[in-house]
């Protein structure tokens, strides 16, 4: 009699690939707002990668009857990013389980999750690190951040929350307008997406105009996590990763002090910078039979570009809207 044994089931393992995979896309944050290019071939962890695009060809100029144009070059030009790896390994015995009242798909479907949801923070955390870090010129300041403040008075009870100073610097519809004014212009209308902190979106929705933030189930965005609404025409979502700004210290008469943070509402344009996949969350699994014992581990080969200021010195996708929160700092 022909039955299956587990040593001819090969396909499992590309089952739960596909499944890390899905908690993958479903985990991701940042990486929901990247250009994302899949591409095969040559380039492992540590290499440079690169892939090409057209540079502009030239201001166009006044024609004058019988004088010839000028004959301008169409150029292109390149990326670069270096291939990094995301890896995770997890495992336990079978005593271990079994101790615990767990079944073998309960343990394989919390790894599973858990493991998608790792790597996508992997690679939203390497988004941000690129994003921020200065050499890049990503993203430029919509706002003025908030300052130190020296009071006149003593604290009361809410501190220096409770200031016109404090309360000047929070985040609210008209100060999100006119950073995006500052940065985009006219261009505003380009920006798809605004990312807020919770404590952020706390003090929007609690002003007299919050019913401008616009719920909508048939939004292609509702089905990215953190989706909240419509606003100025923009997305809105919530993620507390939204970088920091510089604490913020008032001091009172006394000089008491107390320190609060300050977290950007960012602002994006379509496409503000690259996700490039070199391959897809993969899973492996072995068993040590003598140790009784179960070992999983997945692996994923991406690399991360900002794309702004290639083409044109104009072409500012990623604007940072520093705001001062309650979040007070020891």
């Amino acid at each position: 009699m022909a039955v299956t044994l587990k040593a001819g089931f090969d396909f499992t393992n590309l089952i739960k690939t596909d499944h890390i995979g899905a908690y993958f896309r479903k985990k991701l944050g940042w990486g929901n707002f990247a250009y994302k290019r899949f591409i095969g071939g040559q380039g492992t962890p540590g290499d440079t990668i690169t892939f090409p695009y057209f540079d502009k060809i030239a201001d166009a100029q006044a024609g004058t009857e019988n004088t010839a144009l000028t004959v301008q070059s169409m150029g292109d030009n390149k990326f670069t990013a270096t291939v990094a790896e995301a890896a995770l390994a997890w495992g336990a015995t079978d005593h271990a389980r079994k101790r615990g009242g767990m079944t073998e798909q309960e343990w394989d479907n919390e790894g599973l999750a858990q493991a998608g949801r790792l790597m996508a923070e992997k690679v939203d955390a390497d988004i941000l690190t690129h994003l921020t870090t200065t050499a890049n010129a990503a993203y430029t300041n919509g706002r003025t951040a908030p300052a130190n403040v020296t009071l006149t008075t003593d604290f009361t009870s809410a501190k220096g929350k409770d200031t016109t100073q404090f309360q000047a610097e929070q985040c609210n519809i008209r100060s999100v307008r006119d950073g995006l004014t500052e940065v985009f212009g006219d261009k505003q209308d380009e920006v798809v997406a605004l990312v807020f902190h919770s404590r952020c979106l706390n003090d929007l929705i609690t002003e007299d105009k919050a019913g401008l933030l616009k719920a909508d189930a048939n939004s292609p965005f509702n089905m990215i996590a953190g989706f909240r609404g419509m606003l100025l025409g923009k997305a809105v979502f919530e993620m507390d990763t939204a970088p920091k700004g510089t604490t913020v210290t008032y001091t009172d008469n006394s000089a008491a002090t107390q320190k609060y943070a300050v977290r950007n509402v960012v602002a994006l344009k379509k496409d503000p910078y690259a996700l490039i996949i070199k391959q897809n969350p993969s899973f492996e699994a072995g068993r040590d039979q003598l140790k009784r014992l179960d070992i999983y581990s997945t692996t994923q080969w991406y690399a991360v570009q900002t794309l702004h200021k290639k083409i044109s010195a104009d072409d500012q996708r990623v604007a940072f809207l520093p705001f001062i929160t309650t979040e007070e700092i020891a």
